[in-house]
């Protein structure tokens, strides 16, 4: 049996707790797939993941996040410059065609790719920002919750030896990128009605914590939309 075989899709955690997987079963579900964790990981591991979603979940769904990503190529930038979506586009082409091609060679006709430059025209998204963006600013609970998940994302970066001339900006840049990420799901579960999220790795305290109704401001925001943290376990 080859490495490939031998590798499986592990859940490492479901939130709200309590939640079982095969009560999950009849709602479509989304992959969301971040060019960093692209960038480190490649897209290989799709190969696993949609033999294993497609079995188990009404339809499936991949979320690719470009538009964030411009928050990473220029850490020190405002968000609004209009030059980082277009580069964002470019750096996400080469991930966008390779998991195209995957997806085409699962013999599923009925995955859909998103890239949420894309979902970003939505009207909702537009709404779904500015709430969320009002409500760092007055809900404690929330901005606690922001504040620390940037707080990790700042050390990581700093131990991989990322330079930044402005941490006040990266600050800024990294809060954007979690408040974007609600709105974007938030703009999916417009789309797809309830649905599970899937990612390949952990989601943020930020985002478990609004699924499962804890921050005041936000509390209806992704309700019903549990949230699902895989791994790929290691061939033996």
């Amino acid at each position: 049996m080859s490495a490939k075989q031998k590798r499986k899709i592990r859940v490492a955690e479901i939130n709200p707790a309590g939640t079982k997987l095969d009560a999950l079963n009849d709602l479509p579900c989304f992959l969301g797939l971040s060019v960093d964790s692209l960038a480190s990981t490649g897209v290989e591991y799709l190969q696993h993941f949609l033999p294993w979603a497609i079995q188990r979940f009404s339809s499936v769904h991949i979320v690719l996040g470009d538009l964030m990503h411009r928050l990473n190529i220029n850490p020190d930038g405002a968000p609004e410059d209009p030059e980082l979506i277009p580069q964002a586009i470019r750096d996400c082409q080469i991930f966008y065609d390779k998991v195209t091609q995957i997806v085409q060679s699962s013999e599923a006709n009925d995955i859909t790719i998103f890239r949420t430059t894309d979902l970003s025209h939505d009207s909702v998204f537009a709404a779904c920002l500015a709430q969320t963006l009002a409500s760092y600013k007055t809900d404690r609970v929330l901005a606690a919750l922001v504040d620390r998940d940037v707080d990790r994302f700042i050390k990581r970066r700093e131990r991989r030896g990322e330079a930044c001339s402005s941490k006040k900006r990266l600050k800024q840049n990294s809060v954007r990128y979690i408040l974007e990420e609600l709105a974007v799901f938030a703009v999916l579960k417009n789309e797809l009605g309830d649905c599970v999220h899937l990612y390949l790795g952990t989601h943020s305290d930020t985002v478990k914590s609004v699924v499962c109704g804890e921050v005041p401001s936000l509390a209806t925001l992704l309700e019903g939309q549990p949230c699902v943290d895989l791994y790929l376990s290691s061939a033996k």
